[in-house]
């Protein structure tokens, strides 16, 4: 089903060892055709019999939506303002 959105599993090493097993039931999935660029790595945490996995992405570019942030921001900072005074809103 992933395959059908371009997403692809990029774990190819055990995420989990128990005993005198290994497996890769952990898995990281990624849209290749737009994500080529990008290695992922093992990340023992001693926290469980699983493992993490780091993964970097390189030469990301991401769309700014500053303007939008701000205004939300803004707007909720208002809001409860105007909560906190008992005042209307807008």
């Amino acid at each position: 089903m992933l395959l059908s959105y371009n997403h692809y599993g990029t774990v190819n090493f055990p995420t989990r060892i128990h005993n005198n097993s290994v497996s890769a039931i952990d898995n990281t999935f990624i849209g290749k055709v737009k994500y080529e660029n990008y290695s992922i790595h093992p990340l023992v945490n001693g926290l469980s019999d699983h493992d993490a996995q780091l993964i970097t992405i390189n030469n990301i570019t991401v769309e700014k939506h500053i303007n939008n942030l701000m205004n939300s921001l803004y707007l909720n900072l208002q809001l409860i303002s105007a909560m906190k005074t008992g005042t209307t809103f807008l």
